[in-house]
């Protein structure tokens, strides 16, 4: 159904995704050292996933204003791993997730406020909500965190009345 009603562009860079997705499973599967460092797992998770979520906007990814939000968008999807990972009790991360999400959070303000406001506050809100999150950690069940921190990353749902956008 894809090959047939794609455009040719996205249906490509679907393709190129595809691989990425095939080579990190094989990485965590079959090559379980490939991706034994830690946070390793966490990032490539998060760059397939921002990327993901961007494929429909590829092809029309046209400033650096666009390519920093699909960036910042990554980071964020990593420091929600991150964070759940440190919840969870796996894994030491909560100083570097904490300084990450601030610097998204100042990064997104002042650098998406001109040529993307929708999507740069947007980015500051999840990035601002994970920090919350972060902070709120002792006062909140496990089970709630993980999905709590999933929807922080929904945040742009917020901002689409101010963008002319239908949820």
């Amino acid at each position: 159904m894809a090959w047939r009603t794609l455009p040719a562009r996205e249906f490509d860079c679907g393709a190129l995704l595809l691989a990425g997705v095939g080579g990190y499973l094989v990485s965590v599967h079959a090559l379980p050292r490939a991706l034994a460092r830690p946070g390793s797992k966490e990032a490539a998770v998060a760059v397939l996933f921002g990327i993901g979520t961007a494929l429909a906007a590829w092809p029309r990814l046209s400033t650096p204003a666009d390519v920093l939000s699909v960036g910042l968008f990554s980071g964020l999807c990593w420091i929600n791993c991150a964070s759940i990972e440190d919840w969870e009790g796996r894994r030491e991360v909560r100083w570097t997730a904490y300084f990450a999400a601030a610097g998204i959070a100042v990064v997104a303000a002042l650098l998406l406020r001109e040529h993307r406001p929708v999507l740069g506050a947007a980015e500051t809100a999840s990035a601002l909500g994970l920090i919350a999150l972060d902070r709120l950690r002792g006062r909140i069940s496990p089970d709630a965190l993980r999905v709590l921190a999933d929807a922080a990353l929904a945040s742009p749902v917020l901002f689409f009345p101010v963008a002319g956008m239908r949820a």
